[in-house]
């Protein structure tokens, strides 16, 4: 599947180590972290050094932080998270920043023309009707996801719209 979306390597995280693998690879230039969690210390290794090279996380820990441990403690353990990492990737010429979006109007008609012109193509893994909104939110916490998981708040099971 990744392979028709691209992708020029494959790393199945099943079957082989995925650090092993990205260490064996030629370093990157550009690492967009959507995983979050641990990926960060195996993944920013993986830089090229003394240039321009970055490490981007659309997953930041902020908001996960700030749920399990309150205001204050949340902000204080990202900021120093954010500060040890910054300094770590400084010391080797790289920059790690943290990725936060606000929907646009604008953005998200410009995405959805590079939709229909084929310049993106969605992978959609299942479509969910509204009333089976837990059935989404418990698929989307098993992880393992070959694509999007949808939800389709025109359908309910029962065919009532």
């Amino acid at each position: 599947m990744v392979t028709d979306l691209g992708a020029d390597t494959v790393i199945d995280y099943k079957t082989q180590d995925v650090a092993s693998c990205l260490k064996d690879m030629e370093r990157f230039d550009i690492i967009l972290d959507s995983l979050g969690g641990n990926f960060a210390s195996y993944a920013r290794p993986c830089l090229r050094r003394k240039g321009c090279a970055k490490y981007i996380s659309i997953v930041p820990p902020l908001l996960e932080n700030t749920d399990s441990l309150g205001l204050v403690p949340g902000l204080l353990k990202s900021a120093a998270s954010l500060t040890k990492n910054i300094v770590l990737a400084l010391q080797d010429g790289q920059q790690y920043r943290w990725a936060f979006f606000q929907s646009s109007t604008d953005c998200l008609q410009t995405v959805c023309h590079m939709v229909e012109s084929g310049q993106i193509r969605p992978v959609i893994d299942q479509v969910f009707p509204m009333d089976q909104v837990p059935q989404a939110f418990s698929k989307v916490d098993d992880g393992h996801a070959r694509g999007k998981t949808v939800i389709d708040i025109k359908k309910r099971t029962d065919n009532n719209s």
